[in-house]
């Protein structure tokens, strides 16, 4: 489950809200998501909310991996917690989902995600678990950065407490 990348300011409008695009620094992290899932886990299907950023989020991706964007109202930011652990357990293995920090925190009694990062999450006979954190691309680093980076998996992997709202750094 990936956290759509920074889109500036929240639109208090809800139709405007949804038209909202990223901003220049969200653009340069969703250019960065192909180096990023270029390593261990190529996504097989692109999943995302109907709302312009995670659209936008995706589109590196569907670029360079020739994927459609297929666009699925349970990852909304309204979207009932029900609904989104239902999509979760029925897309097929490698799916790369792109939401909002509240279908993740509502799917996972209060997960934290970051913008433009995600989750990597485990379905276990009919259950659901978040396996590993893997934060967004350091702004000054984008082009070194792979998934199969260790260290990029564990730097805060064990500070993304349920309930936290904005992750603790540990170095």
């Amino acid at each position: 489950m990936l956290r759509h990348a920074l889109a500036g300011v929240k639109d208090p409008d809800p139709g405007r809200d949804a038209a909202r695009g990223l901003d220049a620094e969200g653009r340069a992290t969703a250019r960065a998501l192909p180096t990023v899932f270029a390593g261990d886990l190529p996504p097989t299907e692109l999943l995302s909310s109907p709302f312009a950023r995670c659209i936008e989020t995706l589109v590196p991706l569907r670029e360079r991996l020739g994927l459609p964007v297929v666009i699925r109202d349970g990852l909304r930011p309204d979207a009932p917690s029900a609904d989104v652990k239902a999509l979760l357990l029925e897309v097929s293995d490698g799916a790369l989902l792109c939401t909002h920090g509240e279908t993740i925190a509502c799917a996972f009694d209060g997960l934290a995600c970051e913008k433009g990062a995600f989750w990597i999450v485990r379905r276990r006979e009919g259950t659901l678990e978040p396996l590993r954190y893997v934060p967004p691309i350091d702004r000054h680093d984008r082009s070194a950065a792979t998934l199969d980076q260790s260290s990029v998996l564990s730097r805060k992997a064990e500070a993304m407490i349920p309930g936290n709202k904005i992750p603790a750094v540990v170095s």
